[in-house]
């Protein structure tokens, strides 16, 4: 009888094991870019690579809960009038964000958006503290969380803007136009996206993440530069 009592608990142990290291490569196989990891490391509640929280490695007093969520970065990231920040949602989708006041009302918003391995920069200027890559994730939340679809006028008003009036400019010669005022131009426009993405999000990871990726293997990763540093 203990024989068989032992038996019994040594399959079950070895079933458990198994299934655990079956989870453990499945999941560490379906990461297939550095991204993908970060969102797994900061979203998943069961988290079998142990992969550490994103929000932990910059030390931000923010971090997921199962809900949208907006994790801002410290001071010790950002210069004086810039706010960098991360929005997590549970569809698989993140925004990386920085925001630069130049007018009582004026922004400018540099944003990188995450979805399905590929990642679309946008740069804009904005009336208010809104941006495109925001709004426009927040529509398609409110159809997948089968609310009342939102539309982008909604946005707005949510955010006290009159769209279309104060729609966001995105034509790069209008943004480029108007930040010579503030001795902004595409080159600096270039260096602090690049220090967004590169610095910011995927050298710390790299650094302190990562179990496989590197800035020579960005797996499956798909990078869409804005439209202002890929035309002529």
């Amino acid at each position: 009888m203990k024989k068989r009592i032992f038996y019994i608990l040594f399959i079950t142990l070895i079933l458990v094991l198994g299934s655990y290291h079956y989870i453990k490569i499945s999941e560490y196989h379906s990461l297939t870019n550095p991204l993908k990891e970060l969102y797994y490391g900061e979203t998943r509640y069961r988290n079998f690579l142990g992969l550490p929280l994103f929000s932990n490695l910059i030390r931000s007093n923010q971090s997921y809960r199962e809900e949208p969520t907006w994790i801002n970065y410290p001071s010790s990231f950002e210069h004086e009038g810039e706010e960098k920040s991360i929005y997590i949602n549970k569809y698989d989708t993140m925004i990386f964000q920085y925001k630069k006041k130049l007018a009582d009302n004026t922004f400018l918003f540099i944003t990188y958006s995450y979805k399905n391995s590929k990642i679309t920069e946008n740069i804009e200027l904005s009336n208010g503290d809104l941006s495109t890559a925001f709004a426009q994730e927040r529509i398609q939340e409110s159809k997948k969380d089968k609310e009342s679809e939102l539309t982008l006028k909604e946005i707005y008003q949510f955010y006290n803007l009159d769209y279309p009036k104060q729609q966001n400019i995105s034509s790069s010669n209008k943004v480029l136009d108007y930040l010579k005022t503030y001795n902004i131009d595409k080159a600096w426009l270039e260096k602090k996206s690049h220090e967004i993405l590169y610095d910011d999000v995927l050298k710390v990871w790299f650094e302190k993440g990562s179990q496989r990726y590197s800035f020579k293997n960005l797996g499956d990763l798909k990078i869409e530069r804005a439209e202002m540093f890929t035309s002529e």
